[in-house]
Formats: C-alpha cells, structure tokens, sequence
C-alpha cells in the first residue's frame, strides 16, 4: 500500500487501526471515523458563529451540499483532513481574537495533524497567518506558528528522501509529483477549486446572485466558466459531457458569487 498511497502517513495508520478496531466491518470502520465528521462539522458552524448572526443554516447548506454529502461521508483522507483542519481554523481565529495562547499553539498542531492527513491541507497555513497579520499578530509569532504546523510534514517528508527506498520513496516521488501537477497544469487546478468550491453548496455556488450583479457581470462569469471547462483543457483522454456541464455550472456559480461578493451591493 506505501507504495501506492499518494497521502502523508496519518490517514492510512487511521485507516488500519480502525479496521483493526472494527474488525474490518462497514459500519463500524464509518463508525470510528464519525469523529472526524462531528468535528469538521461543529468547527464550520463556530467558524460561522464567529462572523454571522444566523450561522446554523448556512453550515447546513455546506452539510448537504454535493461536495460534502457525497463525497467525504468515505472513508478519505480528506474525511480526515477536514477532521483537522477546519477546528484549525476556528482555534486560530479564536487565537487571534481573543489573545488565547491555548488556541493558539491547539491550532498549529491541528493543522500539522491535518498537512500529515492530506497534502492539500496546506491551504490552512496561509489562510490562518493572513487572519493572524489581519489581527496585529506580531510577526514573528505568526512565523513560529507557521513553522510549527509544517514541521510534522517537513520532517516526513525529509525522513522519506533520506529513506530512499520502498513506501519512504515513493511518499517523496508522489509529493513531487503533486506539486509537478499543481504548477504545470493550472487550468486543471482551476477547474477543479471553482467546481469543488461551488459543489460544497448549490446554494451558496448561485448566492451571488441575490447581491445583483450585472448582467455583464454574470455573462462574463460563465463565459469564463465555460472556456474553462472546454475540451482543449482536459487533461484526461475522455470527459463525459454530464461531467463537463456540471463543473461549468459549479464554477460559473463560483465566479458569479466572487464577483458580486467584490464589487456588487452588500
């Protein structure tokens, strides 16, 4: 399996020590993670809690959207990823807010735990010393906080270079492929945050429009959308049209809502 997993080691030794808890049985391996759930779950609804008078029924909204509901009940890295990152997110706004020293150095080792879970967690990391520098965080402490959330990751991965042979080898060729894939094909990159983004609410992909955009606005939006989303982009030999019509209806809804969230009345 080393040699085939394209994730950082904590989802897999999850993994096998829920099917050894649970004795290898559906439920009781959804059973084991179900934590990761409630745990994304209520840390999107205090991060929402945070900025919305009204948070419990935009959460919901995210909750029962395509990306969430059908996609991450699976027993995927990202399930446990989320598990992580997203109370990562709500210690260090707290963090930051509040002053919390506690909050403050929980987040970071979330996130670690999350990067350790899923390399795409590394959006957390950004995310959080952008609020931290938004909040007057002191620099340096920012820096501290940064280094502490890679460290779990840099360390595997500099363990799995030196390593130079079997799984340890292939965690490092498989990272440098993903960051290969991340900068050479972009348009790909693209497609696929617009389309995930808008996938995580149907509501939400379309809630730019209850701010009025401009009719330019809009037919710009999916025109881009469309282009995007056009066969000279594809990076796989074939792409079903029902595939490619539902990534370009989720990105123009994207689009649309970033626009009007930037320029168009609050």
């Amino acid at each position: 399996m080393a040699t085939l997993n394209n994730t950082p080691p904590a989802s897999p030794y999850l993994l096998a020590a829920a099917l050894a808890l649970g004795g290898g049985g559906e439920w009781a391996t959804r059973a084991l993670f179900l934590p990761f759930d409630l745990a994304a779950a209520g840390a999107l609804l205090a991060l929402a809690a945070r900025f919305l008078r009204k948070p419990l029924l935009p959460t919901l909204i995210v909750l029962v959207g395509p990306a969430w509901a059908l996609n991450l009940h699976r027993v995927m890295a990202e399930r446990v990823m989320a598990g992580f990152a997203l109370p990562a997110l709500w210690l260090a706004v707290v963090a930051a807010d509040e002053d919390d020293a506690r909050a403050f150095a929980a987040s970071a080792v979330l996130a670690g735990a999350a990067l350790l879970s899923k390399y795409n967690a590394l959006f957390v990391v950004p995310v959080a010393a952008a609020y931290f520098l938004r909040r007057g965080v002191p620099r340096a402490r920012v820096a501290v906080w940064c280094a502490a959330a890679l460290s779990g990751l840099a360390a595997w991965l500099c363990w799995a270079r030196l390593a130079g042979a079997g799984g340890a080898a292939s965690a490092w060729s498989t990272a440098a492929r993903a960051g290969e894939m991340f900068w050479s094909a972009p348009s790909h990159t693209l497609r696929s945050l617009l389309a995930f983004t808008g996938g995580l609410s149907l509501v939400g992909a379309w809630w730019g429009l209850r701010l009025r955009p401009s009719r330019a606005a809009v037919l710009t939006c999916g025109a881009a959308a469309a282009v995007l989303f056009a066969p000279g982009f594809d990076l796989a030999p074939v792409v079903r049209p029902v595939d490619r019509a539902c990534g370009g209806v989720l990105a123009a809804g994207t689009l649309v809502s970033l626009w009007a969230l930037a320029r168009g009345p609050r």
